[in-house]
């Protein structure tokens, strides 16, 4: 069985973003920054990304930064 945290990496991993509502929807966590914080203090890089919702209230979505691919030239 995946932790929380192991859930919460899976889901961001596939490329998707995460915002509280969502994760106590899909994995029943009350507390998503607790769960990103552990992610970064294990060397994950998440950025949090500000948005507004409809009913004009801010909030914040998470998203796993894609690691850029190294480029080598060919001589």
């Amino acid at each position: 069985m995946l932790t929380q945290t192991e859930k919460v990496f899976n889901y961001l991993e596939a490329g998707r973003t995460l915002t509280a509502p969502e994760a106590r929807a899909r994995f029943g966590i009350k507390n998503l920054r607790a769960r990103i914080h552990s992610l970064r203090e294990d060397g994950v890089n998440i950025t949090t990304v500000p948005y507004t919702r409809k009913n004009g209230q801010r909030a914040v979505k998470y998203q796993l930064v894609a690691r850029s691919r190294k480029r080598t030239t060919r001589a």
